[in-house]
Formats: C-alpha cells, sequence, structure tokens
C-alpha cells in the first residue's frame, strides 16, 4: 500500500513540474541607436525536470518580431525547444494608470489657469502705465495745464521704463512657461486619448518552451528591437584661455515612446544605422529605348458634333520597353544576440563601422518621448587660437579655437555650447568630426584688435570713341592693428565682384597673382585667392604693430546696360 502511495506522489509531482509559468523578465539594458532600440529583458526561476512553456506577457506592440533572441544559462540542465509570439488584446483598461493620467492633466490645466491669470493682469498693468503715459504727455499739448519740467519728465519715464520692462519680462518668463505645460499636456492627453479610445489594448506576449533534464535556476535572457527610440548628440565645448585646454563633454538626447519604461537600466548608445543595409547594393542594367506614338481617341461629326462610330483621334505615346528595375537599399535586421552591455569600466566599444558607448551609471528613460539628457564622455583636448575677420561684413575680429579630435571615437554632428572660462559665448554648430580631425569653434571678439575697412577710391570713367562702355575703379584699406601683449595670427578674407555676364569685366589689380598662381607671399604672412572671387591674407601681427591691406578692382561694361549687384 506505501509503495502505491508512493508511485502516486511521484506521479503527481511529475505533473506539477511541468505546464504553463509566467515569467516577470524586467528590462536590464536598452542599447539606443538613430532611429531604434534593442532591449535587454532578464528573469531568475528555478526549474525541476520536465517540460514547461514560459509567458512574458505585456510587451510593447512595436516589438519587431524578427529580433527576438531567447537565451539561458544557470545551474539547472535545459533545452530551449520554442519560441511563439502572440498578439495580446487587453480588454480591461488599466484604470489605476488612466485616473493617475487624469490627475496630471488636472494638475497641468491648474497651472495654465494660474499662468493665463497671472498674464492677464500683467496685460492690464501694461495698458495702466500707457494709459499714464499718454495722458501725460497729452496734458503737456493742453495750453490751460502747466506743462511739466524736464525733472518731471525724466521720473516719468524712468518709472515707466523700469516698470514696462519688469512686465515684460515676467510675460516672455510666462509665455514659456505656458508653451511648457501645454506641451505636456499634448502628450498627457495623448496617452489618455489611448487608453479611453479603444475598448482593447494591444499588447504582445512571447512563449518559451524549454525541457529541463536537471533542476536548478535557469536565468533567461530575452532581447528584441523595437521601433520609437531614438538619440541625438549634444555638446558642452569649455575652453580655458589660459592653458587652451578643452573640456570636450558628450552628451546624447534621449527619447522614447516604446510603451515600456527604462528604469535603472544599463544604456549603451549606438552610432550604427541598423536601418542602412551592411551590403553593398548592386548595380542593374540600364537601358535606354525610343518612346513610340500612336493615334488613339474619337472623332467627331463636323456638322452634328456627333462621336463618329469606329473613328477614333488623339495623340498619346508609349514606351517599347518595360522600365528599368529601381535598385533599393533593403532595411537591416539586427541579427544575433544583443551583445553584453559592458561593464562599468568599458566605456567606449569601437567597432569597425560603429561606435557604442556603455553609460556607466544606471539610467532611467520613461516613455514620454521627451528629451533626455544622458552624460556619454568627458574628454580633454588642446586647442589653438588665432583670429579671424571678414571686415567687408563685420569690423571685430573674432577668437577662435583650433581643436583637434584625439580621441578614438567621432563626434557625430549636432549642437554645442560653447563656454570661453567662466563665460557662455553661444551655440554653434559641429559637422561630425572624426579621429585625428581638426575642428573650430569661435570664442567671441577680442577688442584688444582693431579693424577697419574704409572706402579710398571709388570713380566712374566712359571710355571708347563715343564713350559705349564705361569702367568703375573701386579700391579700399583695410588696417588691422594689435593692442595685444602676445604675437597672434589673423586670418582676413574680402572679395572680388564675379561676373555672370560676358558683358560685364572685372579687372583685379590688388593685391597680385602670378598668372595661374592662386598664392602669394605678403611681408607679414600668404595671401591666397579662393574660389567666387574671395582673397585671404593668414597674417602674424606682433604687439603694438599696424598692418594694412589693399584690394583694387575695375568693373567695365556697356554703357546701355545697367549692372545689378554693383
Amino acid at each position: 500500500m506505501k509503495k502505491i502511495f508512493l508511485l502516486i506522489t511521484l506521479m503527481a509531482g511529475s505533473v506539477l513540474a511541468q505546464g504553463q509559468r509566467t515569467v516577470d523578465a524586467s528590462i536590464t539594458g536598452v542599447t539606443v541607436y538613430v532611429d531604434r532600440a534593442a532591449v535587454t529583458r532578464s528573469a531568475e526561476i528555478f526549474l525541476n525536470p520536465g517540460d514547461y512553456d514560459l509567458l512574458l506577457k505585456d510587451l510593447p506592440s512595436s516589438l519587431q518580431d524578427q529580433s527576438l533572441r531567447v537565451g539561458g544559462s544557470g545551474s539547472a540542465s535545459a533545452k530551449i525547444t520554442d519560441i511563439k509570439i502572440e498578439m495580446d488584446y487587453i480588454d480591461t483598461l488599466p484604470k489605476n494608470r488612466l485616473k493617475e493620467l487624469q490627475d496630471q492633466l488636472a494638475i497641468l490645466q491648474a497651472e495654465e489657469r494660474v499662468h493665463s491669470d497671472r498674464l492677464s493682469l500683467l496685460n492690464k498693468e501694461k495698458e495702466l502705465l500707457n494709459e499714464i503715459k499718454n495722458s501725460v504727455v497729452n496734458q503737456s499739448n493742453n495750453k490751460d495745464v502747466p506743462k511739466p519740467s524736464m525733472d518731471d519728465w525724466t521720473k516719468l519715464f524712468v518709472f515707466y521704463d523700469s516698470n514696462i520692462e519688469k512686465i515684460n519680462d515676467e510675460i516672455r518668463t510666462l509665455e514659456k512657461k505656458k508653451n511648457d505645460v501645454a506641451s505636456k499636456k499634448n502628450v498627457i492627453q495623448q496617452q489618455i486619448n489611448q487608453l479611453s479610445g479603444y475598448s482593447k489594448l494591444t499588447r504582445k506576449k512571447v512563449w518559451v518552451s524549454v525541457s529541463v533534464a536537471k533542476a536548478g535556476n535557469l536565468n533567461l535572457d530575452v532581447s528584441y528591437v523595437l521601433t520609437g527610440a531614438k538619440w541625438y548628440p549634444v555638446y558642452d565645448v569649455r575652453v580655458s584661455p589660459d592653458d587652451k585646454s578643452v573640456d570636450m563633454v558628450y552628451y546624447a538626447m534621449v527619447a522614447q515612446s516604446t510603451g515600456e519604461d527604462w528604469k535603472g537600466v544599463k544604456l549603451s548608445i549606438s552610432t550604427a544605422r541598423p536601418n542602412i543595409s551592411a551590403t553593398m547594393p548592386q548595380l542593374s542594367s540600364w537601358y535606354l529605348n525610343v518612346y513610340e506614338y500612336y493615334l488613339s481617341g474619337k472623332a467627331d461629326d463636323a456638322k452634328t458634333l456627333a462621336p463618329m462610330a469606329g473613328a477614333g483621334a488623339g495623340v498619346r505615346y508609349f514606351k517599347k520597353s518595360e522600365k528599368a528595375k529601381e535598385q533599393s537599399i533593403d532595411e537591416e535586421e539586427i541579427a544575433g544576440e544583443v551583445n553584453d552591455l559592458g561593464s562599468e569600466s568599458a566605456v567606449v566599444e569601437t567597432r569597425s563601422t560603429s561606435v557604442v558607448f556603455n553609460v556607466t551609471k544606471p539610467a532611467t528613460i520613461p516613455s514620454d518621448n521627451f528629451d533626455h539628457k544622458v552624460l556619454i564622455t568627458t574628454e580633454k583636448l588642446k586647442s589653438d587660437f588665432e583670429y579671424s575677420s571678414v571686415p567687408k561684413l563685420s569690423q571685430l575680429a573674432y577668437l577662435k579655437g583650433k581643436i583637434e579630435n584625439t580621441t578614438e571615437v567621432p563626434f557625430l554632428s549636432g549642437n554645442a555650447n560653447i563656454f570661453f572660462g567662466n563665460n557662455f559665448v553661444g551655440t554653434s554648430y559641429l559637422n561630425t568630426v572624426i579621429p585625428t580631425e581638426t575642428f573650430n569653434v569661435f570664442l567671441g571678439v577680442d577688442d584688444a584688435i582693431k579693424i577697419k575697412r574704409e572706402q579710398v577710391r571709388d570713380y566712374k570713367a566712359e571710355s571708347g570713341i563715343f564713350s559705349k562702355s564705361t569702367k568703375k575703379t573701386f579700391e579700399y584699406k583695410i588696417t588691422i592693428e594689435s593692442f595685444k601683449k602676445t604675437e597672434d595670427t589673423i586670418t582676413v578674407q574680402d572679395q572680388f565682384p564675379v561676373s555672370q555676364d560676358e558683358r560685364i569685366k572685372v579687372e583685379t589689380v590688388i593685391p597680385q597673382f602670378e598668372k595661374d598662381k592662386n598664392i602669394a607671399a605678403h611681408p607679414n604672412g600668404v595671401m591666397e585667392r579662393k574660389g567666387n572671387g574671395v582673397v585671404e591674407w593668414r597674417l602674424r601681427i606682433k604687439p603694438k604693430e599696424k598692418i594694412e591691406l589693399r584690394i583694387k578692382y575695375v568693373v567695365e561694361y556697356p554703357r546701355e546696360i545697367q549692372v545689378d549687384g554693383l
């Protein structure tokens, strides 16, 4: 009897060891590409010997089925026998989430009303100030009313200017806040509409069939690719005026609306572009042929205007052969298991065609489609200073930092905030800078170098037997004077006009270049004739030194025409 009871117990245990198990696999790592993301989920589960169907549910509907990868490790001896992906239609709306969003929307609406009320009050104050000012001005024109003194006028305008400026500043601040609130409201309203407008939410679930031969812990790793994620670079370029060192701070602005929040994950940023095929496209034959024409249509009776049966007229054409095949670039799938996201010590992972930045601190990126700033790396670089000027457009000397990318990673194109010492200079745009390449950043104006451009000659002369042509001579002088204590390099540009009509002749007089040569010597450096009529001087200027440059040209054209742009 005991043997029978023991056999029944073992059979029951075997049955219990098989079947369906729901697995809670949390997001542990994310690699963000420019237009998508690769997500890794991990879970640990103890399994006895037997066959199991492990369920991972509530996955985003944007999961790309062909990208799904499942792997396992641990003390259990197990084998994955099948993987299935199914759509999951959720009938029950997440009421708690809906209420949470509605509460957030109510808070934002209240905040918006506060801003609107304050703006309304400020506009009334502004109107009142203008009425006071206009009233005083109108009274001053009334002969029966004593005219205000100069001191009264001064007090009035000081009072008006100070108050109107405060009001305008606050109005601008409030309008920006209102715009920010409106953006947040729009995002939340879209989420509410999604929850409220559909009776079923679409998600995905994954079934993983596992056969376990030996009991133990199974560490399950699931990875997949999602659309709805993106990143782009931004930079802080901090230049030290003392030692010319540069702190290049590299950020990633990450946004995602994948339908799942990334909380405390190992985040990696990849420069790879998986939407571009890794395989070079092949050219197909390119055929040319002749269009042939034939008559088609209808003809009407000249008298009755009725259509004539069996008669046709009109012209159209058809192509004798089919159009040659157009080549296309297929979207690349991210094949293979998602790579290990790396340890905290491995910050940059350079590959043959891309770079992966492994963020050292856990990151949280909610699914709100807002930009979230993530520090990638800070690099120490060196720079050289020089000055640049285009006196025709601005008679100022602009300090420029020439910086070499001495790192092993590229700086992708993006906006950069430029700092010189503790001063914010402005925002610039960096084009992609590969390793060993040099790029420039402008660091502001230096008043210790004075530049002046003045016209010294502009006269017109008519030539020819009957004065059929007109010549105009132009001459300009550029003066550069340094009040600095150091010897510096400065690049100055000016230009000659370029004729786009053969009747208009342009003769360059000063500076002079040898025939077929575009570079000539200058006592302080060199000068170069560049394209589109641009002349450039690259000069060394000493402390207290003054340099004069001249540009002279003659424009000749027929007397009867009017020259545009001169």
